[in-house]
Order: C-alpha cells, then sequence, then structure tokens
C-alpha cells in the first residue's frame, strides 16, 4: 500500500510540474505576441514620421547628463573624414 501510495504521489507531482511547465510557456507565448503586436504598431506609426523620429533623437540627446556632441562635416550625407588632411598632403 505504502509504494503504490508514494507511487500516485510521484504521479501526481510530476503532472503538477508538467502542468506548471505548459502554463509559463503559454504565458510566455502571449506575452512574446504581445510585444510583436505593439511593435508593429510602433513601426506602422512611425514610418511616414521622420520628422517625429528626428525631434525624439534630439531630446534624447538634450536628456543625457555626459553631452559631447561631434559635428561631422557632410557632403550629401557622405562623412567628409579627409578635409583636414588634403592641405596638409603637398
Amino acid at each position: 500500500m505504502t509504494g503504490e501510495a508514494e507511487l500516485a504521489q510521484a504521479t501526481q507531482n510530476r503532472q503538477v510540474l508538467v502542468q506548471t511547465a505548459q502554463a509559463e510557456r503559454d504565458a510566455e507565448i502571449l506575452r512574446a505576441e504581445g510585444t510583436a503586436k505593439a511593435n508593429k504598431i510602433i513601426g506602422e506609426s512611425l514610418k511616414e514620421n521622420a520628422e517625429y523620429l528626428r525631434w525624439l533623437w534630439i531630446s534624447k540627446l538634450d536628456n543625457q547628463t555626459n553631452k559631447t556632441v561631434v559635428y561631422v562635416p557632410t557632403d550629401g550625407m557622405v562623412p567628409q573624414l579627409e578635409t583636414g588632411r588634403i592641405g596638409e598632403a603637398k
């Protein structure tokens, strides 16, 4: 009798563990689906809104405590990193 009771208890414990793991898996899947939907909504809303992204980037720069701003001269959005050496090469 004792062995049968222990076997029944072990079987029940195993079933509880399996059900707990399945519930955690289902919860994780729901969280991932929610995150994916949120990302899709945010992505769609920002797709045609470059001005907002530019404003957000600038405002994030303003809120930094350790600020170092480096301006890189560009020509048609191509950084001109060698402009200082042009006169020195001769």
